[in-house]
């Protein structure tokens, strides 16, 4: 069975929050692959595996994607609602990583489909805590589901021994801005 990990997704606009989360993964020894995309229609691109991520073998599904709210042209919400109605990718899940802690985006937030909600902190060593967190607990102890086989089938997809659903190789680069 191959063990390699999953890759995160991060759903990103902002460069600065992009490298402040990069340099926390690192010191938070975090060797997960990361894929970097900056808007909604990127996204739902990567999550489908259309072009330009149509090459799952370097852009397989993520095992985890930390998402902003504030994108621009949509709401990160869109892809929380989105995500719903996609069998294969409402099982992957996504944690909010937002600026904002009002408690009606915090409800919305989960009633849209987040499994968790984390405000971004306000110095590198938050980050890394916030991160050292999120290794922990969804890198560590929490047990994903397997993705279904491209025809659905995931007993078949386990039997074939990619239990994990990865592909053998990681994507070229530890993130890529997309």
């Amino acid at each position: 069975m191959d063990l390699t990990p999953r890759p995160i997704l991060h759903i990103e606009d902002e460069d600065n929050d992009i490298h402040l989360l990069q340099r926390a993964l690192v010191s938070a020894e975090v060797w997960q692959p990361v894929q970097v995309v900056k808007s909604v229609a990127r996204a739902h691109a990567y999550l489908q595996g259309e072009e330009p991520f149509a090459e799952r073998l370097y852009y397989p599904l993520p095992g985890l994607i930390l998402l902003d709210l504030s994108l621009p042209s949509f709401e990160g919400l869109e892809i929380l609602e989105w995500r719903q109605s996609h069998p294969g990718i409402k099982a992957i899940p996504v944690l909010v990583l937002t600026a904002s802690n009002q408690a009606g985006e915090v409800r919305v937030a989960y009633e849209a489909g987040a499994n968790g909600y984390l405000v971004k902190p306000p110095n590198f060593n938050g980050w890394v805590e916030l991160v050292k967190a999120i290794r922990i607990f969804w890198l560590t102890h929490n047990v994903f589901p397997v993705p279904p086989a491209r025809n659905g089938n995931v007993l078949e997809h386990h039997l074939n021994g990619n239990g994990n659903g990865t592909a053998s190789r990681s994507a070229p680069d530890r993130a890529s801005a997309a």
